[in-house]
């Protein structure tokens, strides 16, 4: 069954295609349907989650920890945007600046634009000139699978709680997490105003 956002919403439609376990009912999703109103098209699950379209990377907390676990940095640096996001694009480049080829932190840009932004997400990386891998939240491994596929509040929200493990947090775009080595969270900050005295103090503390 198709479900239709407004039709005036950056909305998406999906379809879950359930994998049948021994003839019973599974609940892993293989393909989902997503797009706007005028768009739809197909996504599979790809063969291997750690390359998702060639720079662009899926993530979730676990997939977050293994990158950490095997990063010989000792702080990590969560970026959370959004394309259409003003103070996100104003904030990118002060972040690359400071960050980028930083020996401290470990820089992840993780949006949670719909999959069909991929294309988009990669040009906008390469007019920052960045080649490091780039993320988008990976939608395939949360258990309300159909919930998170109805807009960027559902996936970054349900990202950012396993993250901080807290739910009683104030959301928006841009937002900052720093974590150690453990994931346990240095720094947390939503919105533009930033505070880079702070961050890169923790930063050097290690």
């Amino acid at each position: 069954m198709l479900y239709r956002l407004s039709r005036h919403s950056i909305g998406i439609v999906f379809f879950n295609i359930c994998i049948t376990i021994n003839f019973g009912c599974g609940t892993m999703i293989n393909t989902v349907y997503i797009g706007t109103d005028s768009t739809v098209q197909a996504v599979s699950r790809p063969d291997s989650l750690s390359d998702l379209s060639g720079s662009v990377h899926v993530i979730d907390k676990n997939q977050l920890a293994e990158r950490i676990a095997i990063s010989e940095k000792q702080n990590h640096l969560i970026v959370m945007y959004a394309l259409w996001c003003k103070p996100c694009q104003e904030k990118m480049p002060i972040i690359l600046q400071k960050f980028s080829d930083s020996d401290d932190v470990e820089l992840y840009f993780v949006s949670s634009d719909d999959w069909l932004e991929i294309p988009r997400i990669k040009s906008y990386w390469k007019t920052k000139s960045y080649e490091k891998p780039t993320y988008i939240l990976d939608i395939f491994a949360y258990e309300h699978k159909e919930k998170l596929m109805r807009g960027q509040k559902e996936r970054f929200n349900t990202f950012v709680e396993t993250i901080i493990g807290n739910d009683d947090f104030i959301g928006g775009f841009p937002m900052f997490i720093l974590l150690d080595k453990n994931m346990n969270v240095k720094y947390q900050k939503t919105g533009a105003d930033i505070d880079f005295q702070r961050l890169n103090e923790l930063i050097k503390s290690h």
